[in-house]
């Protein structure tokens, strides 16, 4: 099923994960229930290229419409859960959503222009 709920952003994380490179996600809080969006389930960036934690941290800090993370905690935002899982962020006004799987697949094939439209 493919639902939009409204989510408040309570922390935002950058880890170690798997003890070979690093992930990053947020924390968010829907309807009473923690839940977590990003982190080593969905990328883990190695040392050699950190394109993908790099990516991520831009587009929740774009999407959001803030410019540092320590502005993210109390945000509120639109979530697409698509079987219980968060799959995409959107601001409040439905103008700009990030589907990480969406991008992280575009840049593999390398059709993702550095302006973050897709060719």
């Amino acid at each position: 099923m493919d639902i939009i709920k409204t989510a408040t952003i309570t922390s935002f994380r950058v880890y170690t994960a798997e003890d070979v490179g690093l992930t990053a996600s947020l924390q968010l809080m829907i309807e009473g229930l923690a839940c977590e969006f990003g982190g080593h389930n969905l990328f883990i960036s190695l040392p050699e290229d950190y394109t993908y934690v790099g990516h991520f941290i831009f587009k929740c800090l774009e999407t959001v419409g803030v410019t540092e993370t320590k502005e993210l905690i109390g945000k509120e935002i639109k979530c697409r859960i698509v079987d219980d899982r968060v799959v995409g962020i959107g601001d409040m006004e439905f103008s700009r959503w990030f589907y990480p799987i969406t991008d992280f697949e575009l840049i593999e094939s390398d059709k993702f222009q550095e302006d973050g439209i897709p060719d």
